[in-house]
């Protein structure tokens, strides 16, 4: 009999997220998360023509990349000419790329995968449009996104470290029943994942407690699930009374 995750004891959801949270902060802050963040310092300053280049520059490099590693994309791309997409302004050489999809993502993802990568993790969208979305990622490409992550929070004046709360489509505790604790907590980088399928007056007393002794710097998540807790949280005045 398999037993899902959200079905599991609380104490086996907390351990199983402590781990992941061990191995999430060993592998994302390092190698390319330090040098996306001294590009990003690097770059600050530019204009936005400078930008411009910079995004037209990826742009081709991701071509020439889908191309040489994709099936797909090798198929797809003989029609776009290289030349032309280095001549051409940023928003023309976007123009030259063919529309994709997601019910052709979605039938089989295969030859869309960049076979010059190797593959680190998976991950899905929740579904909440009929079926998931699968997506593999790279080790680097992970780095990266982290250090754009950590500069978007710098900016707002805190840091990816900083006590957090997430509210995704994820299921960390089993939707329509009462439960004494529907969040886990990823004490390697101070994350609280709250369960979006619990944010009601049943668990509003037990969840705003759990908010308040966090503190949290940052919440973020679905707009929905963000807009449902601070509809908690307002109705208690003395929550997250340091913020």
């Amino acid at each position: 009999m398999k037993i899902s995750f959200e079905s599991s004891p609380w104490w086996v959801r907390q351990a199983f997220i402590v781990g992941l949270g061990l191995r999430n902060r060993a592998v994302r802050y390092r190698g390319d998360f330090f040098r996306t963040m001294e590009f990003l310092r690097f770059s600050v300053g530019w204009t936005s023509a400078e930008q411009r280049e910079w995004q037209h520059q990826r742009v081709v490099e991701l071509v020439e990349s889908a191309r040489a590693g994709s099936r797909h994309y090798r198929s797809v791309f003989k029609q776009v000419d290289a030349a032309e997409l280095k001549k051409a302004s940023l928003f023309d050489a976007l123009a030259l790329l063919p529309i994709l999809k997601k019910e052709t993502l979605k039938q089989d993802l295969g030859p869309f995968l960049n076979q010059k990568f190797r593959r680190f993790s998976e991950s899905s969208t929740s579904g909440s449009t009929g079926a998931p979305t699968r997506v593999e990622h790279d080790l680097a490409s992970i780095q990266r996104r982290f250090a754009f992550q950590a500069d978007h929070v710098r900016q707002a004046g805190t840091d990816m470290l900083e006590p957090s709360v997430r509210l995704s489509g994820r299921l960390i505790a089993p939707p329509g029943q009462l439960v004494a604790r529907p969040w886990v907590y990823n004490a390697a980088e101070r994350q609280l994942f709250v369960s979006s399928y619990h944010l009601d007056e049943n668990h509003a007393e037990a969840i705003c407690r759990r908010i308040d002794r966090l503190q949290p710097r940052v919440i973020d998540g679905y707009p929905s699930a963000i807009l449902q807790l601070t509809r908690l949280l307002v109705r208690r005045p003395t929550t997250l009374s340091s913020m």
